[in-house]
């Protein structure tokens, strides 16, 4: 053996159970390469991407509106700065790949939120500067073109698509494209069941090649992360819209920069941490796209992916490559109760696992280019997302105190660019911070709730879906322990450490009730990590074949559970294209001495789709806490309800207050969702509505497919 081959030895970093204090040392993904196969993959690699990149830079220039060149623009915005960056620093393996996702996204909200801020958008110059200077740096990176090498790793490639890599990538295929075949409106179980039998034929391809993959070592990573993918991608296809209706106030905030070519950070606090907002409007003008809807939806399942990696990445740091896989299959798959969809807070957390990470690599030897890399990825999450840096930074110090991050000043890094902005938007951040919950974490610590009919109680479906997600959470919290009690020592004691620190959330605020999902979502990693060392190695004498039966079970099992809490609920998650149609119309028709209204709940249509500040009061909104009311929904329902004297009581309250135009909005979406919550049945709200139309004074004003938007009569309370 070459002592340049050996020099390039895979070192496994010890196990937990082998050693207390077990080596911790970063293993790149390819470091069995030779450095002539390393050059080779290099130059060409450089060269395609200065070629697309000055490509697509010519579609900017030339003005491209939508279809494939406005694709191309799009995919080159997303995957060449990244690359280029990652060739120019000589990253590697895996450090490439993200440098491929977390780079680029990185560089265009860098380049974007500075110029939106200050009102200075031209999103066209910005995109082919940031393209053309890309093709530079790649240009600079082949300029030395390797002779008297050959490109093994083709080869390469080409056997591992005979085995798990190809099975998973046939899979990922059927499964996406049956997806997209049948494409419809969300049903009522979902896009997994309605994709039909040759979905699950595919899911079940890409599940046999992680088990494979398992068995034989090889083409795990590219298994799992297409199992992690392949749900949220496939309902992308069917639906062509985002799956939670929450993603349509991040929306919303694109379309307004675009119409008034720029963002005021005093506005609130969706404009003050708008990074990825200014980044999607940067590629949507850039690529000549009219409408985002389906660029938020493949968003999100590219961001499964992307945090799925880095999981991986980050794990590898404690544990060697299978119980790192194992960790970063664990947290995909058990994290549908925080589904990945367009937010900041997806793009928060891959920015601060990957800044962890650099952080982490210097306890082997400081070297300032991580240093770096960290501090650039903290001043991007600074103005994408308000608390991903405080919950990385109180997991930095939990790394600390045990030692297993030796850079005692590490937490500065992550923390010091967010104090920073924090500190400048904090008009927008003091109504978000209560002294009445600072310290009471008890308090801070619930979950949202809803009003409901006391004649009903929520579908079985939305019971599934939150109860199986969540004893698969708690499953994995028994697993680490379990890992923790095992192996003593100070590894799994700050890997617990870090997984409980987030925790410290609920210190400051109940983050508008749903800060139990956001530290589920951080505290998730570490938990996976920590439960990996419970797992067998491969080979071991634990079952006398590979195909270890309780691990495959576990990739089975959990697998189910992310199709059933990813998909169960897109009947009233899923935006609907009716839907979206009636808010638009209803923009340029509100103003700010107008009411509006929502016959059912506000929570099931994509309300702040337009960007603009416009309040919709609910049922709920409008009778909790009136004096007099008792329940806020009907406890009589089916032929017991009473439609005109239910409307009564609600034209009373909407003709209270004062308003030139009063508008109720009436959708399926919202019948669906009271229904499935417990709040109202489907034909106790549609006999509501069409009680509402026949109302004397009342005109329906827009009639869509699924969707109405009503006007009150003038005047007064009637």
């Amino acid at each position: 053996m070459s002592v340049e081959a050996s020099q390039h030895q895979r070192v496994e970093p010890a196990r937990a159970s082998d050693a207390p204090e077990p080596e911790m040392r970063p293993v790149a993904v390819d470091e069995q390469a030779t450095e002539a196969e390393s050059r080779v993959n290099r130059f060409w690699l450089a060269v395609f991407l200065a070629t697309f990149g000055a490509f697509a830079a010519t579609g900017v220039i030339a003005g491209a509106q939508g279809g494939a060149m406005g694709l191309l623009v799009a995919i080159a915005l997303h995957t060449v700065p990244g690359l280029v960056i990652g060739l120019v620093t000589r990253l590697r393996g895996m450090d490439l790949i993200l440098a491929w996702f977390v780079g680029s996204l990185g560089v265009l909200i860098l380049c974007s939120f500075p110029f939106a801020i200050n009102n200075l958008w031209h999103p066209r110059a910005i995109g082919a500067s940031i393209l053309v200077l890309s093709v530079a740096g790649a240009v600079w990176a082949a300029r030395t073109h390797p002779s008297g090498t050959h490109a093994t790793w083709l080869r390469q490639a080409f056997r591992a698509s005979a085995g798990p890599v190809g099975l998973a990538t046939a899979g990922f295929l059927l499964a996406v494209i049956t997806a997209a075949v049948r494409a419809q409106p969300p049903s009522y179980y979902g896009a997994a069941w309605a994709a039909g039998p040759f979905w699950f034929i595919g899911l079940g391809a890409i599940v046999f090649a992680v088990c494979w993959a398992f068995s034989s070592t090889r083409g795990l990573g590219w298994s799992i992360v297409l199992l992690a993918t392949v749900v949220p991608m496939s309902q992308a296809m069917m639906y062509g819209m985002p799956t939670v209706q929450v993603a349509a106030r991040h929306i919303g905030i694109v379309q307004q920069l675009i119409t008034n070519n720029g963002l005021d950070r005093n506005e609130g606090i969706y404009q003050a941490y708008s990074g990825l907002f200014t980044s999607s409007a940067l590629v949507q003008q850039a690529a000549g796209w009219s409408d985002m809807m389906l660029y938020a939806a493949v968003f999100g399942a590219v961001g499964a992916g992307v945090n799925c990696l880095a999981v991986a990445a980050l794990a590898r740091y404690f544990v060697d490559d299978e119980r790192a896989w194992w960790a970063a299959l664990v947290f995909a798959l058990g994290s549908s109760l925080t589904t990945s969809f367009y937010a900041p807070q997806v793009v928060g957390l891959a920015f601060v696992t990957v800044a962890t990470m650099a952080l982490l690599r210097n306890s082997a030897g400081l070297r300032w280019s991580r240093i770096a890399a960290a501090a650039m990825l903290s001043v991007t999450v600074a103005f994408t997302h308000q608390i991903s840096p405080f919950l990385a930074t109180l997991v930095c110090i939990a790394l600390v105190v045990v030692r297993l991050m030796k850079l005692w000043w590490a937490p500065a890094v992550l923390i010091t660019p967010a104090v920073i902005w924090a500190l400048l938007n904090r008009g927008v951040l003091k109504s978000y911070v209560s002294a009445d919950e600072l310290f009471n974490i008890l308090k801070n610590f619930r979950t949202p709730t809803r009003q409901t009919s006391s004649a009903l109680s929520p579908d079985l479906i939305n019971m599934v879906t939150f109860r199986v997600p969540a004893f698969a959470l708690f499953c994995i919290g028994v697993a680490a322990i379990v890992a923790l009690v095992r192996f003593r020592n100070k590894m799994t004691l700050g890997l617990a450490l870090a997984a409980a620190s987030p925790v410290g959330l609920f210190a400051a605020s109940s983050y508008g009730a749903e800060g139990a999902f956001r530290v589920t979502l951080f505290c998730l990693p570490w938990l996976a990590i920590i439960g990996s060392i419970n797992l067998p190695k491969t080979g071991r004498r634990f079952w006398t074949v590979p195909w270890h039966p309780v691990r495959n079970a576990g990739v089975v099992a959990l697998t189910l559970v992310f199709v059933i809490g990813t998909t169960g609920m897109d009947y009233t998650r899923v935006m609907r294209e009716e839907n979206v149609k009636a808010i638009r119309w209803m923009r340029p028709h509100i103003t700010d001495e107008s009411q509006v209204y929502t016959l059912g709940t506000e929570l099931a249509d994509p309300l702040p789709l337009s960007g603009k500040d416009v309040f919709y009061i609910s049922r709920e909104l409008l009778l909790l806490n009136e004096p007099g009311i008792e329940e806020v929904y009907p406890s009589k329902v089916g032929d017991e309800y009473d439609p005109q004297a239910d409307l009564q009581l609600l034209m009373r309250y909407w003709m209270a207050r004062p308003g030139d135009v009063r508008y109720v909005l009436a959708t399926a979406s919202m019948k669906a969702f009271d229904q499935r919550y417990g709040q109202q049945l489907v034909s106790d709200q549609t006999r509501l509505e069409e009680a509402l139309r026949n109302w004397p004074g009342v005109t329906v004003v827009y009639q869509g497919d699924g969707a109405a938007v009503y006007q009150l009569p003038e005047g007064g309370s009637s």
